[in-house]
């Protein structure tokens, strides 16, 4: 159970590390953990706030392409979370994708939605995974509290309340 919960949480980091380099138009880096290797980790420091170890990026590929072609995607993107009520007066323009995935016609579909913000000059990039979650609207709209709270549209003590919300709709496999 513990190596699928960390297959299940690399994979979302994949997922984050590409949305970030999507948003940004850049290139991609590395994510294999080795010894020698961290992960989203920069540089490590003791108690007292000395570097002990830095780590630096490495380019794993670049996909070079027509800005237009960007463009594209990141419109594309922008409209996708145009289109979703719940984000029309959040206070920041978000750019996503939303999706499904399916384990089995048993279980209920996991729930994605990856993003960043602000469209115009990304800073943030969001991945929300809901395990079984049926629809990606939910994981849209577990996103958007996110986004609510890094950008202080809302009071901690609204977004965080301690049980978990009522979401809105949802179209069941409608992905």
């Amino acid at each position: 159970n513990k190596s699928i919960k960390g297959f299940i949480l690399n994979k979302v980091l994949v997922f984050a590390r590409q949305q970030g380099n999507l948003s940004l138009y850049s290139p991609i880096y590395k994510n294999r953990i080795s010894k020698n290797e961290k992960l989203l980790i920069d540089k490590i420091t003791d108690h007292s706030g000395e570097n002990s170890q830095e780590n630096h990026a490495q380019v794993r590929n670049r996909i070079d392409m027509d800005a237009s072609y960007w463009d594209s995607i990141h419109l594309g993107m922008r409209r996708v979370v145009e289109g979703k009520s719940y984000y029309s007066d959040l206070g920041v323009n978000v750019a996503g994708k939303t999706g499904t995935a399916q384990e089995s016609a048993s279980h209920p579909n996991h729930a994605l939605f990856v993003s960043y913000a602000p469209y115009e000059d990304p800073e943030i990039c969001v991945v929300v995974r809901v395990a079984n979650g049926y629809t990606s609207d939910y994981a849209a709209q577990i996103g958007r509290e996110i986004y609510k709270y890094y950008y202080g549209l809302a009071e901690e003590s609204e977004i965080i309340t301690g049980t978990a919300g009522t979401l809105e709709g949802g179209q069941i496999n409608g992905d």
